[in-house]
Order: C-alpha cells, then structure tokens, then sequence
C-alpha cells in the first residue's frame, strides 16, 4: 500500500515530518514535527495515523448558519 504524501505541519509550516517506529511504540503509529515537536493522533495503521495528520480543518463542511455575522 502506497501511504500518501504528508502535509507541512499545522502549527509551524515545518516539513520535516517523522513517522515513528511501531516497533518501538506498542504497534501505534502517530506522524510528529521535526522543528516544533507538533504530534498527531495515536492510531493503529499508519494510514490513519497520516490521514489524521494530513486533516486540516479547512476541510470540514462549512455551515454559514455558524458565521459571526449569523451569531451577532
């Protein structure tokens, strides 16, 4: 299986990314920030652990009834 491409980190715009050692981490995989340490969710496959990772929430359904403007 082909694991997709990792985004740049969420917080910092860092791309140098870690994908850590399962072996090492009781068969957990989780993706972390080089430069700022930044970590993503503990999931049991690597592509959950990078789908997570690569989630942004800019992604998620925008509901305009939740805007400042509709809120005011």
């Amino acid at each position: 299986m082909d694991i997709e491409e990792l985004k740049p980190c969420p917080f910092c715009g860092s791309g140098v990314l870690h994908r850590n050692n399962p072996e090492k981490m009781g068969r957990t995989f989780f993706v972390s920030c080089g430069f700022c340490d930044c970590r993503g969710a503990c999931l049991p496959t690597e592509q959950g652990a990078v789908d997570a990772w690569n989630t942004r929430a800019d992604e998620f359904a925008y509901d305009d009834r939740f805007t400042v403007d509709a809120l005011i």
